[in-house]
């Protein structure tokens, strides 16, 4: 909750700065609060005993991913005149991905707004699953919203509000959850961040290959850990000791998403599939914090109740 009142009350100083960095984006069709939404925040925050400011938040909802990539590039002393963010909603799917100049003087990362808000809602429905003993009744309707967010993923513009409306009464019953989720969440985006960042760092070709995708995932780790370590010091991305597992988490959501969507896992000649860098990220898990090391295989059974329910029921 520390982490949740420093970055409401923080805002209006990044205000300026967050322009600066995202203002220039090509992504034309952008994801705005609605008034729905925000009142649906201050609600939540009514309930957390938080403080909340409309105009201050609505702020945060435009310019959060610019925030994160400026202390991300700060921590790690990137030069920020050779790699910019851009962010906007990709009508086809959620992804995040980066375009870079041959001679790498110049990268452009580009994450999906709704990215931010799926992972949300991943994380909220697997974190009520493992939090509360609920009947088979309730088990099966947490499993078809997890369906709902699944097919959002490769439909993002079509389905996101319908989601969102579907999964607002959960928000406000169970606001103390949505703020766990929001700390993971806010952990995988970083991540993400990171990950892209690193084909530059690394100076990879620009069209990637599988073992550069998991160099890249072991080196996006790394400095999330750099800002881990830093958290103290930032306003936004303040990553949270429980959340370590996180990175490795979103690699068996995206997994399952693209089984429930495809019929398998995502694997090509430039990406392995998504289990498998899970996997490789698990292999790390000696870095993680003790709560992360606890908390991980409660979360992942949970997450995989879920998915094995869906598999077993009539919601595909």
């Amino acid at each position: 909750m520390d982490t949740h009142n420093k970055s409401i009350k923080k805002i209006k100083s990044l205000i300026d700065l967050m322009d600066e960095v995202d203002g220039h984006s090509s992504y034309k069709k952008k994801a705005v609060p609605t008034d729905a939404s925000l009142a649906m925040a201050k609600e939540m925050a009514a309930k957390l005993d938080l403080p909340f400011d409309f105009g201050e938040t609505k702020v945060l909802g435009t310019h959060l991913l610019a925030a994160y990539f400026h202390e991300i590039v700060h921590v790690l002393n990137v030069d920020p005149e050779t790699i910019t963010i851009e962010h906007g909603l990709d009508p086809t799917y959620i992804r995040a991905t980066i375009g870079m100049s041959t001679d790498h003087s110049h990268a452009t990362i580009f994450v999906d707004e709704c990215l931010h808000f799926w992972l949300f809602a991943v994380n909220f429905l697997t974190l009520l699953n493992t939090c509360f003993d609920f009947t088979e009744v309730q088990k099966k309707e947490l499993a078809r919203l997890l369906a709902i967010q699944f097919t959002m993923f490769r439909d993002p513009l079509g389905v996101h509000e319908s989601s969102r409306e579907a999964l607002a009464p959960l928000f406000l019953e169970f606001a103390d959850i949505a703020l766990v989720a929001n700390a993971h969440t806010l952990t995988q985006t970083v991540f993400a961040i990171c990950h892209e960042l690193s084909h530059q760092i690394l100076k990879h070709g620009i069209e990637s290959d599988r073992d550069q995708e998991f160099e890249a995932d072991k080196k996006a780790f790394t400095y999330l850990l750099a800002i881990f370590n830093e958290r103290d010091d930032l306003r936004y991305a303040q990553i949270d000791t429980g959340t370590l597992c996180s990175p490795c988490l979103l690699f068996y959501y995206l997994s399952a998403s693209n089984t429930y969507l495809l019929g398998s896992d995502f694997d090509t000649d430039s990406h392995p599939p998504n289990r498998d860098r899970a996997t490789a990220l698990e292999a790390q898990r000696n870095e993680w914090s003790e709560k992360s090391q606890a908390n991980f295989p409660k979360i992942k059974r949970s997450f995989d109740d879920l998915v094995t329910r869906i598999v077993n029921s009539s919601l595909r």
